[in-house]
């Protein structure tokens, strides 16, 4: 295949997606979008063709939204806005430069609709320790850590199937990169056919440390870590919800309408009682979120990069 043109990063928010588009922007045969004056330069603020991730909730919310999954098949993909957005993105980048990067954490969602708009993308994908993202997104989205971590696998596992229809892409745990960037960045080097750089590294090797602690001493203390405890009682759902079976009761609280320029917030959350969350949540989701290389219980558990 001839090399890749654009490089379009993607994962849900705190997963490392401006660290990594800020370390390639380094390299003198890429261009990506800098001084923009939008949040953190990410791209989906700056096109006209389909709406941002808080149209569909925002943070720790947008996966949730089925409408937030855009694949061949989005009758947004005409050719018109096809045109659109090349445009529109293409005035933020130099043309001249033979990569051109663009990065938005919605784009975990996206991935086969930007296929199509640019055939000739190579996709990265940011991951994070689910504990991690959720604990760091609480400020944002408002709901408990069990559903953001709900949120986490969600969109993950979009991703995964997502995949299966993509030539060329890279998933990248944050934690290696931060860990030891050297090789990975060699790695995307090889596959975006540029020549070998030197780069500047600000990393943490120890961020997840902190979210770690908070759940260990506010989410999962250790005297209860052996008891799985599932919420039980009697709940009213919100309209069209289906009903939750006994032992997937979670707590719904109602909270007030709050509307602003990106996003309307719904009637109920979903929270469950804060001495329960990690219980419930390993018991719910731990199995799954084991498939992707991370542990709720074990820590030190951490996905290899994956490139093709």
């Amino acid at each position: 295949m001839t090399p890749p043109r654009h490089v379009l990063i993607g994962g849900l928010q705190r997963s490392g997606t401006t660290l990594l588009a800020r370390i390639l922007a380094q390299h003198s045969d890429v261009s990506a979008f800098s001084d923009t004056g939008f949040v953190q330069d990410e791209g989906q603020y700056l096109q006209s063709v389909f709406p941002t991730s808080y149209a569909h909730g925002g943070p720790g919310r947008f996966a949730f939204d089925p409408a937030a999954h855009f694949t061949e098949t989005s009758p947004l993909l005409t050719e018109e806005n096809k045109s659109t957005l090349q445009r529109e993105w293409g005035s933020y980048w130099n043309l001249e430069k033979p990569v051109l990067v663009e990065k938005s954490p919605s784009h975990i969602l996206k991935s086969r609709f930007l296929n199509e708009v640019f055939p000739d993308s190579y996709f990265i994908f940011m991951t994070r320790h689910p504990v991690a993202v959720s604990i760091a997104t609480q400020k944002w989205s408002g709901t408990s850590i069990f559903s953001l971590i709900d949120h986490w696998l969600v969109a993950h596992e979009i991703l995964r199937e997502d995949l299966k229809f993509l030539k060329r892409y890279a998933i990248i745990p944050y934690e290696r990169l931060a860990h030891d960037p050297e090789p990975i960045i060699r790695n995307l080097e090889k596959a975006l056919s540029v020549k070998k750089s030197p780069y500047k590294f600000q990393l943490d090797r120890r961020a997840n440390d902190n979210y770690f602690k908070l759940w260990n001493e506010n989410f999962h203390p250790q005297v209860s870590r052996d008891i799985p405890i599932l919420n039980k009682g009697k709940v009213a759902s919100p309209p069209g919800d289906k009903p939750l079976s006994s032992r997937a009761m979670r707590y719904l609280v109602p909270v007030p309408r709050q509307t602003s320029r990106h996003f309307t917030t719904p009637s109920h959350m979903l929270l469950t009682n804060p001495l329960f969350e990690s219980q419930d949540a390993i018991a719910r989701f731990g199995a799954r979120i084991k498939t992707f290389g991370y542990s709720l219980e074990d820590f030190s558990l951490c996905p290899r990069m994956v490139a093709k």
